[in-house]
């Protein structure tokens, strides 16, 4: 788990913010799953463990027959704020026409705790929280989900790796926006590391 004292703009990563999402199965199959010719199962699974493992080291691990689930908590603390939450992971694959196809799902519970000041007759003070909370949710923005699939065919075939910075740089026009969707892999509750080898 990761604390980080930041203003409150950075620290709300549960903020709202118009993401582009996925309009129709075929739009979401293409976000979510990937076909790795000459690779086996296993060793797509392999690459991302090591991919999420490089992304964080606070990321746990358990292995179904055929799939790869992760998770991990974060925390953030700003002015008045303390947020956090749980992401999780899924990653599924299956043989298709002899290729391994795998499809991840990212959901994300989050939380966040405010402390505001109320004053009474005479000028006295008193502290209060206000607390909310949301389900887990599917993450639908897409920037994780390519910048995940990149790392991992980098991990398979030797392309070059993705620093988030370099992925942030090559959003353009209306995409850029997808960066706030990135908090899964790239911000202040992440090591950002690169896979050796890589």
């Amino acid at each position: 788990m990761r604390y980080t004292t930041l203003t409150l703009a950075l620290a709300l990563l549960v903020g709202c913010a118009t993401i582009p999402t996925p309009k129709s199965r075929s739009e979401w199959e293409q976000v979510h799953m990937r076909t790795f010719p000459g690779k086996s199962q296993r060793e797509v699974l392999d690459a991302a463990e090591k991919v999420l493992a490089a992304a964080d080291h606070d990321f746990k691990f358990d292995y179904p027959p055929d799939k790869l689930v992760a998770y991990r908590r974060w925390t953030v603390y700003a002015v008045l704020t303390i947020a956090g939450g749980t992401d999780y992971w899924t990653l599924e694959t299956r043989t298709v026409d002899g290729q391994t196809q795998g499809m991840v799902q990212i959901t994300q519970q989050t939380g966040a705790t405010t402390i505001s000041p109320s004053f009474g007759p005479g000028g006295t003070t008193s502290w209060g929280a206000d607390s909310y909370s949301t389900p887990g949710q599917p993450v639908q923005a897409r920037a994780s989900y390519d910048l995940f699939w990149a790392r991992v065919e980098s991990v398979l075939y030797g392309k070059p790796w993705v620093t988030c910075e370099q992925f942030k740089a090559g959003l353009k026009g209306e995409a850029r926006g997808a960066k706030f969707g990135l908090e899964t892999l790239c911000s202040v509750t992440t090591d950002d590391k690169t896979v050796a080898g890589s």
